[in-house]
């Protein structure tokens, strides 16, 4: 297998893209039919698993998503003992200590920068991430269907402070919302859209996307299944994909403390073991740092517990990532 990426941020230039790079794109681009945002027969997101943060950003999820990435930062925050309005940040350079070389605030406080860099671009990508105060940033939805994609924000920030910050780092008001021009220095940023709603924003290559999904007030009842999936955990950091393939659905979750995490795959009938390519001794896995359960076999689903070694030196984010860019299952 490849190694995993580090860079998640690539995703920027096409949204639609972005999740299509997560090793799932055959099978999405094979959903079939086609979906425009047109006030569709709508259902309220669920909240016996998200946080009310969450939950408040899964109503302006567009239909027809089959990828979604929240992370939920006031959970990540009280998992790591941080203070509330702790803003994340990473290391320069990438760096950090290796985990059972003690609990320090700064390494906490890189964890929350790189659990939260699942979703949220904060290594590049200034003219949007300068423009908000991280310490108000409460959770983040990344989502993505064959047509469309975008990535959610839930902040406490007054939007005339945003509205400000966007115009003096280049954005344009254009209608109801804000777009980047051709030529900025954020190149990734050309052409995308930055729309206020009550309590977030939501940013979009396709300026059709950033309206709709800002004006949407519940969430679409052809995405209940991808919901109805996500809600099956309530972890700061949670993956979930439903596809028509004889991989059906995947559900990746990771909590801060303890330092763990699960992947859980539905085929589309009796799954084999051997199918199973995230088994312990995969030398990516034992390469970064992780313990690898055997795989649980349950009806049609395949669950592997994973869990950070004392001395790995993982990001935070890492088996979230495994599940979002490796190859999981061998279907035949």
């Amino acid at each position: 297998m490849p190694a995993v990426r580090r860079d998640r941020l690539r995703w920027l230039r096409q949204l639609a893209g972005l999740l299509a790079a997560a090793a799932l794109s055959a099978a999405v681009a094979g959903c079939g039919g086609t979906h425009r945002h047109r006030t569709p027969p709508a259902t309220a997101a669920s909240a016996a698993g998200s946080s009310a943060a969450v939950s408040r950003l899964l109503v302006h999820i567009l239909p027809a998503t089959r990828l979604i990435t929240t992370v939920d930062l006031d959970a990540a925050r009280a998992e790591l003992r941080l203070p509330r309005d702790q803003g994340p940040a990473l290391a320069p350079g990438g760096g950090r200590e290796r985990r059972g070389s003690g609990s320090s605030r700064q390494q906490r406080v890189r964890m929350l920068g790189e659990l939260a860099s699942l979703a949220l671009p904060i290594v590049d990508d200034r003219p949007l991430l300068a423009a908000l105060d991280l310490r108000d940033v409460h959770a983040a939805v990344q989502f993505g269907g064959v047509e469309h994609g975008g990535l959610l924000i839930a902040t406490s920030q007054r939007p005339t402070a945003i509205a400000t910050a966007l115009k003096r780092l280049g954005w344009r008001a254009s209608g109801e919302g804000f777009e980047y021009p051709s030529g900025g220095p954020a190149g990734l940023l050309e052409g995308s859209r930055v729309v206020l709603f009550a309590g977030g924003l939501v940013l979009a290559a396709d300026a059709e996307d950033a309206d709709a999904a800002a004006e949407q007030r519940a969430a679409p009842a052809d995405d209940s299944q991808l919901l109805a999936l996500l809600e099956r955990s309530s972890a700061p950091a949670r993956f979930a994909a439903v596809q028509p393939t004889c991989l059906r659905a995947i559900l990746a979750d990771e909590r801060l403390a303890p330092d763990e995490g699960s992947v859980s795959i539905r085929t589309r009938g009796t799954p084999e073991r051997s199918d199973v390519l995230l088994t312990p001794g995969d030398p990516l896995v034992e390469g970064l740092g992780l313990s690898v359960s055997r795989p649980l076999l349950r009806r049609n689903r395949v669950i592997v517990h994973i869990r950070y070694l004392r001395g790995s030196s993982a990001a935070a984010g890492t088996i979230v990532d495994l599940a979002r860019t490796q190859q999981l299952y061998r279907c035949n």
